[in-house]
């Protein structure tokens, strides 16, 4: 089976690589592209960039690849004081939040016309696999638009409107481009800033990226 990953940053993507030993590297639509076999599964990882258009657009490039699955990792945001930094989340969904049609079609703003709800979901069947494997695991919703958060009234806002427990900024056009090219997508989160904001993330991101990065390979075995 091909599996295709997606993180944005390579401060997410070597931890994984330094762990997985050989590999190979090119470039594909501009993208870093890095292969490797695991348990007799091809795996495909992308280093997409910051945001939803990158992220959507090396997601397209996985499947246009072959990739039969969609893996997601990376860091995130914390909106609710329940998380604390380090802490993984399973997206049960995600929701665009900057997305709004509003003002010319009868529909909710972060509501797809094609969408009953502003929450998109994440496959299921591999959110109750994994989450069987790896019960530790938090579960929850993911805030995403292109925009790093560090007002706290706003992040407030989104766990109360939505039940968005975390935000990123390239969930929802991964998880778009997969459910139209029906792939099905697993996106994991490991909380990097909370009420810090970017000043925690600087602290943090290498070892939210690390444990992230040994989740997911756990993960795919």
């Amino acid at each position: 089976m091909k599996i295709g990953i997606v993180c944005a940053r390579v401060k997410e993507v070597m931890p994984l690589l330094n762990k997985v030993g050989k590999f190979s590297e090119k470039k594909v639509n501009g993208y870093p592209l890095y292969t490797l076999c695991k348990n007799h599964n091809e795996i495909l990882i992308i280093q997409s960039g910051y945001g939803e258009i990158y992220g959507s657009g090396a997601t397209a490039t996985l499947i246009f690849l072959g990739a039969e699955k969609i893996f997601n990792f990376g860091v995130c945001g914390a909106l609710t004081e329940e998380l604390s930094s380090c802490d993984s989340i399973a997206l049960s969904g995600v929701v665009h939040y900057d997305f709004d049609l509003s003002a010319i079609d009868p529909v909710e703003p972060a509501v797809y016309p094609n969408q009953t709800s502003a929450v998109i979901k994440t496959d299921e069947n591999l959110l109750k696999e994994i989450t069987a494997k790896f019960p530790n695991l938090k579960v929850g919703i993911c805030a995403s638009a292109d925009k790093f958060l560090a007002d706290e009234e706003f992040k407030t806002s989104l766990n109360k409107k939505y039940g968005a427990i975390c935000c990123d900024m390239e969930s929802a056009g991964i998880l778009l481009s997969s459910q139209v090219a029906g792939v099905p997508c697993f996106m994991l989160k490991t909380v990097s800033d909370g009420k810090g904001g970017a000043e925690e993330y600087l602290k943090t991101v290498h070892t939210a990226s690390e444990i992230c990065a040994n989740l997911i390979l756990d993960i795919i075995g």
